[in-house]
């Protein structure tokens, strides 16, 4: 069965499935009742959800599935993308994480079958697209808190859920294959866009009492995709006041620093195996023990070209004569420059080879029993998860070339450009490795005279996370409505997190390293004086053009024949261990709660409902290093912290009628402190005045709000739902980049690292509507539509920039989605639309690195058949619209970002056929 929010598979065009309703629809019989005919896809899906909608205590919504390899989508992050109030960012394509009701991915609490799951990201925040649909069950997406889970989701918690066989009642054995394809990545030179994804998936009761599960999924995808972007921008918020006036008005005009240029050629593999037992012992006692583990893997080559860096950011106004020469213009809008021509400037142009590679894991197991005597029952949970990711980006940087002229115009609402008139920088004939760059290091550092070329090594870097904990909770149902039952239990986890990270450089010729530490700066690289310079030119290299932007031409090289050519030696050189990020994070979680059921009467209104309280205790303790004399001598230093928190809760349903339903919700909601902003890494100067210094804060206390919640549902039939849903939460702690008073080894410090702000309200509201058109007459029954919109206001900012700050990260106001699809007598066909406004994100590993994403529109489709109950055939595509990913930074659209700039991800389409026995 397919899932409810999912998108629709695509035939190439919706206009093409559209006009395929009417030839399809005369020839199937029309449906007496809707009780005497078989429903499958997605209005058993439907029917599905608003089962599990309707009977939840909480605000919910969810995703179901009956049928492994069901859902369309590569993760159920794109699945997650479809329900009221949640919005995805895009990475390599492809949604990843999510934020729900305006709130961030760092309060959104991820679970799978309601254990807390480990993350392969430097803090506990889920990236969605390891869980690769094909192997899952669905997911429920609780809005409201109940003392029966475990804290953590202020927005929402999302519990993924695998197969339960004892509960599974379709085939024994499903296979689902197919080819997909991405038309951006078939323009790319020596690369195509042709990848595979399938599924396979075995249930059998082996009797009524004992039951297995086991599927498993392949994919690979080619999602190769351009990036127009800048190098960042001179602005009066991070220049220290030395930013220039171009134009002589009195007001600071914000620079870029550059163009850049990156086109990424990526293959992205993931696999994943998932396995349930369950054994009824007994009429009192059952056991399920499953298993997931899942593996995901990037391997990127990209091309890189940054140019112009030299001259266009106009430090202390240091280029205001080459801005205004004559001859020369520029343009500025909203007080950035975001358009030039600079004539015999001579800027640098800066070409580079890299490879990036990357592979995440992950293990969720467990062991549960559930057993009831008479008005009792109990459940024992033990569970362990275990995440870790490697990665390690290599780059093979070529000779700076000056090419005499520049041109560029970045200005928002536009596709990118940017040019170097009469003067073809990828020409082969003039590339070379070794000769001098920009006077620039690794993280920017300067030294004063050029640098010899140096390559670089950011990596091999570790992530590594293990939680493992146990439940036991007890329930005691009552024969009196008030209390109708009483339930109390208790959990313990244990979790560690790890990090450690090296950083070298690579040097022409000879692939080793010479350690440098400018003033105040991190260790960087500088190759030493003379340094083999290789020519390139006869070294297999080609000029390409980038599709779908107008910038320069760019260098194409095949890594893996570059590397031993131009840095033979791939050792990782003692001392490029980063010791200030070499971190261990341990979270020890202590928490008991209980809970009153009752039913009754309020004011002649039935209701039914709980209240009860959690109460959390979290024991932290954060190891690392720290430096007292500006990178020369690093020492080990240790900090304990520890919170605890009562968390109260109540939920009420009242039964307005037997098909419509009012709920309320209020509770005390946490979010734990992200673990990467728990680590030390503290570099001090304890002579300063004050002493001062940066790094992690493991101090920090959790996130925490004061949450109302109502919604009103209408069940109107069974296939059908009208829901009005508002909520208020008053954030009374947020988490941000600052500064702060802490005391280490009896002195206090001037910190500035992540600390706790001050939050502030935020209110929503979210609206629903699905139904098939059963009330329409003919074949017009057999289509439905499903539909969502929320709203979202609050005046909580971050804290950057100081001028400006960003909304707060997540904060979407208006979030939509359209779905119409049409079903009858196996033939199948949806067309959805999802947008979204602009919104904060932060898009990279560093959570206080902070960008604007632009509004979105994305269209996907599908079209399928089912030919009985053998075998099925679908098509689906995504992005149909081919809606570009654009970010902004210093919160000016203007300012098109460094990290993510222009991404034009393409369309892509999947077809694949299913067997069934």
């Amino acid at each position: 069965m397919k899932a409810k929010h999912r998108r629709a598979v695509c035939a190439p065009s919706a206009l093409a499935i559209l006009s395929s309703f009417g030839a399809t629809a005369y020839a199937q019989e029309q449906d007496a009742k809707i009780g005497e005919v078989v429903v499958t896809g997605v209005r058993q899906a439907m029917r599905d959800s608003i089962v599990i909608k309707r009977n939840s205590e909480l605000v919910s919504d969810n995703i179901s599935t009956a049928d492994i390899g069901q859902l369309p989508d590569v993760t159920i992050a794109e699945e997650l993308n479809r329900l009221p109030g949640v919005n995805t960012t895009r990475d390599r394509g492809n949604a990843s994480q999510a934020a729900v009701r305006g709130l961030g991915p760092r309060l959104v609490f991820g679970l799978v079958n309601g254990r807390e799951v480990a993350s392969s990201e430097p803090s506990q925040d889920l990236r969605w697209e390891i869980y690769p649909s094909e192997v899952l069950a669905g997911a429920q997406v609780f809005k409201t808190q109940d003392a029966t889970l475990i804290p953590g989701g202020i927005a929402a918690t999302i519990d993924i859920r695998t197969l339960s066989p004892l509960d599974y009642h379709g085939p024994t054995f499903t296979v689902r294959v197919g080819p997909t394809y991405n038309e951006t990545a078939n323009d790319l030179p020596h690369y195509d866009g042709k990848g595979y994804r399938g599924s396979a998936g075995f249930v059998s009761h082996i009797n009524d009492a004992f039951a297995v599960s086991l599927a498993a999924s392949i994919q690979r995808e080619k999602n190769g995709f351009p990036d127009a972007r800048t190098f960042g921008w001179n602005t009066p918020d991070n220049s220290g006041g030395n930013t220039g006036d171009l134009n002589g008005d009195g007001v600071p005009d914000n620079t870029t620093w550059g163009l850049v240029t990156e086109v990424k050629e990526v293959t992205q593999d993931r696999n994943a195996v998932t396995g349930a037992i369950g054994w009824r012992a007994s009429d009192n006692l059952t056991i399920k023990a499953d298993a997931l583990w899942s593996q995901y893997e990037i391997k990127e080559d990209q091309f890189q070209a940054w140019y112009g860096n030299t001259i266009t950011g106009n430090w202390a106004n240091g280029n205001s004569a080459m801005y205004n020469a004559p001859g020369n213009s520029y343009q500025i809008v909203d007080g950035s420059v975001v358009s030039a021509d600079l004539n015999g400037a001579f800027p640098n142009y800066e070409s580079s080879i890299n490879q990036y590679n990357e592979k995440h894991s992950l293990i969720v197991t467990g062991l549960n029993a559930d057993w009831n005597s008479g008005n009792w029952s109990g459940q024992a949970d033990l569970s362990y998860s275990e995440a870790w990711r490697k990665n390690r980006w290599e780059a093979i940087y070529l000779s700076q070339l000056f090419p005499p002229n520049l041109a560029f115009d970045v200005r928002d609402g536009q596709t990118p450009f940017g040019a170097t008139p009469g003067f073809d920088p990828a020409d082969p004939a003039l590339q070379s490795a070794g000769g001098p760059r920009n006077d620039r290091g690794i993280g920017g550092a300067t030294y004063g005279t050029p640098e010899s070329g140096a390559g670089q090594s950011d990596g091999p870097e570790n992530t590594e996370d293990r939680i493992w904990a146990f439940a036991l909770n007890f329930t005691r149902a009552f024969d009196t409505p008030t209390p109708s039952s009483v339930s109390f239990g208790a959990r313990y986890s244990d979790r560690e997190k790890t990090h450690h990270r090296n950083r070298f450089g690579l040097c022409a010729g000879t692939g080793s390293s010479v350690f440098v530490t400018p003033p105040g700066g991190a260790t960087v690289e500088q190759c030493r004086p003379g340094s083999t310079v290789i020519d390139l030119s006869n070294a297999g290299l080609e000029s390409f053009a980038v599709p779908n932007v107008n910038v320069p031409p760019m260098v194409w090289g095949d890594f893996d024949s570059l590397r031993p050519l131009v840095y033979p030696d791939d050792s990782v050189p003692a001392g490029s261990d980063q010791l200030l990020v070499r971190t261990t994070v341990t979270e020890k979680t202590y928490e008991g709660f209980a809970k009153l059921g009752f039913e009754g009467e309020l004011g002649g209104l039935p209701v039914t409902g709980g209240i009860g309280v959690r109460v959390a205790r979290v024991e932290t303790a954060s190891d690392g290093f720290q430096t007292l004399d500006n990178n020369v001598t690093f020492i080990p230093v240790s900090v304990d912290n520890s919170y605890t928190d009562i968390l109260p809760s109540l939920n009420v349903v009242g039964h307005l009628t037997d098909q419509q339903l009012l709920r309320f919700g209020a509770s005390v909601g946490i979010s734990r402190p992200p673990l990467d902003a728990l680590v030390t890494g503290f570099s001090l100067n304890p002579t300063g005045t004050p002493p001062s210094g940066g790094g992690g804060n493991p101090t920090l206390k959790p996130y925490k709000a004061d949450q109302l919640d109502l919604s009103y549902e209408w069940y109107f039939h069974e296939e059908s739902l009208f829901a009005l849903a508002v909520y208020y939460k008053d954030i009374k702690n947020m988490i941000g980049a600052s500064q702060s008073t802490q005391t280490i080894d009896g002195i206090q410090y001037i910190i500035t690292a992540e600390n706790n702000t001050d939050g502030g309200p935020v209110r929503g509201a979210e609206l629903t509507f699905q139904s098939r058109f059963y009330f329409l007459p003919g074949f017009l029954r057999d289509f439905g539509v499903y539909t969502n919109y929320a709203y979202v206001d609050s005046d909580v900012h971050e804290v950057a920039p100081l001028s400006d700050p960003y909304t707060m990260v997540g904060l979407a106001r208006s979030t939509s989605e359209f779905d119409l699809f049409y079903n009858k007598g196996g033939f199948e066909t949806r067309v959805a639309w999802k947008h979204h406004s602009e919104f904060t994100v932060a898009p990279t590993w560093v959570g206080t690195t902070l960008k604007e994403l632009a509004p979105e529109d994305i269209l996907d489709a599908s079209v399928s058949y089912d030919f009985g109950k053998l075998w099925s055939v679908r098509l689906q595509g995504h992005n149909l619209t081919d809606e570009r990913g654009l970010m902004s930074s210093d919160n000016n659209p203007q300012n098109l970002s460094n990290d993510g700039g222009y991404q034009v991800y393409g369309r892509s389409y999947l077809l694949d056929v299913a067997f069934r026995f």
